[in-house]
């Protein structure tokens, strides 16, 4: 069965499930903001961060205690593991706003994908967020498959297996950084495959509740960058 294959059962097979565990929840977007005021409110935390002016984010005593009865976030990113790309750091959020789910390459692999289904399902967010970001080891490990046959050892092999198509493509392509525009090609390639074969998250952006993008973190400058559908 392909990766890809296997995507699409897990997608299918997890929905009847967590559909019924969602009609007990809250109406759509607790978090109160829409997808695209959700998409300004990243881009704001954002540039404080890049500007080194970050604001107090919530990691008080009190916003812990304020989250025991529940969790109300309004993203969901599915980021690298890489150490340099914390995602509540680079949007500059504190605790409880941000459902991560972090794999290093940011595949849709199928934890992650459920992950994903739990945050539009239950937890209702407007947005989920693919970001990918600068110089990234795992992009850098598919190049190294698909250029020199390079057979990675234990479960790595399977893991960065969802990137090579977009490295493939970046080296049909050209240029001199191969790397990172598959980086960004990868992200874009996820989040559409989010958007059109994943059934509970393609229901819910076909209802107008939930929008999926693809973004880009240059570590050196700090800036994300949203990248075209």
């Amino acid at each position: 069965m392909s990766i890809l294959s296997r995507r699409g059962f897990f997608c299918a097979c997890g929905a009847i499930g967590v559909h019924s565990v969602a009609q007990a929840q809250a109406p759509a977007s607790p978090s109160g903001l829409t997808p695209d005021q959700a998409i300004q409110r990243l881009m704001e935390g954002n540039a404080r961060f890049r500007a080194d002016r970050p604001a107090q984010p919530d990691t008080n005593a009190a916003r812990r205690a304020s989250l025991l009865g529940g969790q109300q976030p309004f993203v969901a990113v599915l980021g690298c593991s890489d150490s340099r790309a914390p995602i509540e750091t680079v949007f500059n959020e504190g605790v409880g706003n941000v459902f991560p789910a972090r794999v290093a390459g940011n595949s849709a692999l199928p934890g992650m994908v459920g992950t994903l289904e739990y945050a539009v399902a239950v937890l209702k967010v407007p947005l989920i967020m693919v970001m990918g970001h600068e110089n990234c080891g795992a992009v850098s490990a598919a190049k190294a498959v698909v250029e020199n046959g390079t057979a990675l050892p234990g479960e790595l092999g399977p893991m960065v297996a969802p990137i090579v198509p977009a490295v493939v493509q970046s080296m049909k392509a050209g240029g001199n950084d191969v790397v990172n525009n598959a980086v960004r090609l990868h992200a874009q390639l996820t989040a559409r495959w989010l958007r059109s074969d994943c059934r509970i998250i393609a229901n819910a952006v076909g209802r107008g509740e939930v929008k999926v993008i693809a973004s880009y973190y240059d570590i050196d400058q700090g800036s994300v960058t949203i990248l075209p559908d």
